[in-house]
């Protein structure tokens, strides 16, 4: 039973994977040389923005948020809508970086609770 419901979920794995993959790539894209992007987690990434305010980390987030919506993932010549929400948290100087961290997934954790694709 267990590997016919593996075989049953190779195709939608293939997707994510694809769909992950994509988005890394416009994240990749749209930031700067000097940004560090990773992904952090199944389906989450993380971005470090030197020498970046809070007003625009926001703009960023929020600019990737529409180029991710705006440009679909084609696969076997079907489009696949895609979104994504973002959690912006600033250093202060001080705030430790499990602290930043966990700052961060609040937000993103707000973005994905007040409806999803949106910033917070």
């Amino acid at each position: 039973m267990f590997g016919a419901a593996a075989r049953n979920e190779a195709p939608l794995i293939a997707k994510l994977n694809a769909a992950i993959r994509y988005v890394g790539g416009l994240i990749m894209a749209h930031t700067r040389t000097s940004d560090t992007a990773f992904r952090y987690g199944g389906d989450e990434f993380s971005l470090i923005l030197q020498d970046t305010a809070l007003t625009a980390g926001m703009d960023l987030a929020e600019r990737l948020r529409r180029i991710v919506e705006q440009n679909p993932l084609l696969i076997d010549e079907k489009k696949l809508d895609l979104t994504i929400s973002l959690g912006v948290v600033c250093f202060d100087g001080e705030t430790i970086a499990d602290e930043l961290v966990q700052k961060a997934d609040t937000k993103l954790y707000q973005a994905k609770n007040e409806g999803r694709n949106r910033v917070c």
